[in-house]
């Protein structure tokens, strides 16, 4: 055989052989892969053009091994093509390999026909689903219109019902209330207590008159809703007739104001407890609103009412915007509160005080070291030392030490007048005015070291 022939130049070791027909596919498929890809140790040099040893010199040789390497390759790719032909024609008529392909045909159509019937199979259960989920919407809605139409035809029969025994009280009314009866009802009165009664309070009302006024007939007729046909040839009634019948319309009239004022007062109390309710939700809602106010607000309400005087337009959202925390309402309320009939200036003096007071709170171990030493030299002491400046460090030690406790109360109370709202330079000018014997410079080193030490306080 032709591969058998050209076994003995394959470049790996072993070669498959090609078996019979009991050969299993994989070792059939090893030998159709190695000779699909068969590499041959042959150089076909006999088939050379050129002896390289008739070269003249090494130019000329190199032309003849280019040459000869030409050669060589056509006849490698020639033969490679007869191997792979022989090949792919062995592999097409191999009938293992035909046996092979029918087999995995013949189950790739099993498969294919395996989900085709899985998938009609789920069509139909969607179909078959689809189908019941609408015969159940169907029956729903049809039983759903059913009970529709007997709820209508239960409330029309109810009012034709109700209607029949208002119909029959008028009648009663019209034969045993005349006009010079006492407690006669004129017409509106009558309306009014058809009305409000309901269909078992009609039909207890028309029995009793019935049974007063000694009427044999039965109250109701053969259905046991409707009433029954008053005999025919009622003659009038005896005045105690009137009188009983005028009584039990009269208690009836009476019954029905009283549980209506009931119902009214009832409505009433429900309405208080309600408003008394929203209210007390308002006035809790206004205190949390009111005591969650800070100093940084509270200087900000300040400087916004001195910045929009009365009369701006949209004043109060203007106040708020600048303050960025508070609605209008919030803003309305709290200037009402502090304000109390003062002046703009004097409220926001207040306004003021009330920060700077909520201030010292917040730093009361600060404020003790200060009050009870306002005189101490390590208050001053804020900033290092530096040899740049040696001379200047005994004038700022004897300024910032040379404070009596008059003029730090002095200087705390002119820090409460005057907010930091206003412009730094007329604001320390205004605060020097208030200190005795100190200057504006003094009073703006005696705040910063006092600042400095509630710092350092905070921070330790």
């Amino acid at each position: 055989m032709y591969t058998e022939f050209r076994r003995q130049w394959s470049s790996r070791r072993p070669v498959p052989s090609l078996g019979d027909a009991q050969t299993p596919m994989s070792r059939v498929r090893s030998f159709y892969d190695f000779w699909f890809d068969f590499q041959s140790w042959r150089d076909f040099g006999v088939h050379d053009e050129y002896d390289l040893n008739e070269a003249e010199c090494r130019e000329e040789r190199r032309w003849m091994e280019r040459e000869n390497l030409k050669i060589r390759k056509k006849h490698v790719k020639a033969e490679r093509a007869r191997i792979q032909k022989l090949v792919e024609t062995a592999y097409s008529v191999d009938p293992r390999v035909l046996m092979e392909k029918e087999s995995a045909k013949k189950k790739r159509e099993e498969e294919k026909a395996a989900r085709q019937r899985v998938a009609e199979e789920q069509r139909r259960q969607r179909e078959e689903e689809e189908l019941r989920k609408k015969q159940e919407a169907e029956e729903r809605e049809r039983r759903e219109n059913e009970a529709r139409t007997r709820e209508l035809q239960e409330q029309r029969r109810q009012r034709e019902c109700h209607k029949k025994w208002r119909q029959r009280t008028r009648q009663f009314h019209a034969l045993f209330c005349r006009d010079s009866h006492p407690q006669f009802l004129d017409s509106l009165q009558l309306q009014d207590l058809c009305q409000k009664l309901d269909l078992h309070q009609l039909r207890d009302l028309c029995g009793e008159i019935q049974k007063v006024a000694s009427i044999e007939t039965p109250l109701v007729d053969e259905s046991g809703e409707s009433p029954a046909p008053l005999p025919e040839g009622l003659g009038e009634a005896s005045p105690e007739t009137c009188q009983k019948v005028g009584d039990i319309f009269a208690r009836r009239m009476h019954q029905m104001k009283e549980a209506d004022r009931i119902k009214e007062e009832e409505q009433m109390k429900e309405n208080a407890r309600r408003q008394a309710e929203r209210k007390a939700q308002e006035e809790a809602k206004r205190l949390a609103r009111q005591s969650s106010w800070t100093p940084d607000e509270l200087s900000l309400l300040a400087k916004g009412l001195q910045k929009f005087p009365g009369g701006t337009a949209r004043r109060w959202k203007l106040i708020a915007d600048l303050i960025g925390t508070k609605t209008q309402e919030e803003v309305v309320e709290k200037t009402k509160e502090m304000s109390e009939g003062a002046s703009l200036k004097a409220m926001g003096s207040k306004i003021s005080q009330v920060a700077f007071d909520q201030f010292r709170v917040h730093n009361q171990g600060a404020f003790k070291k200060i009050d009870a030493d306002p005189d101490r030299k390590d208050v001053g002491e804020t900033r290092p030392k530096t040899a740049a400046s040696p001379a200047k460090e005994p004038q700022e030690t004897a300024e910032s030490t040379d404070w009596t406790p008059a003029q730090q109360m002095a200087l705390e109370k002119a820090l409460a007048k005057h907010p930091a709202t206003m412009p730094a330079n007329e604001r320390w000018t205004a605060i020097a005015a208030e200190v005795p014997g100190k200057t504006k410079k003094e009073c703006v080193e005696r705040f910063r070291q006092i600042r400095a030490a509630i710092l350092a306080k905070k921070s330790s």
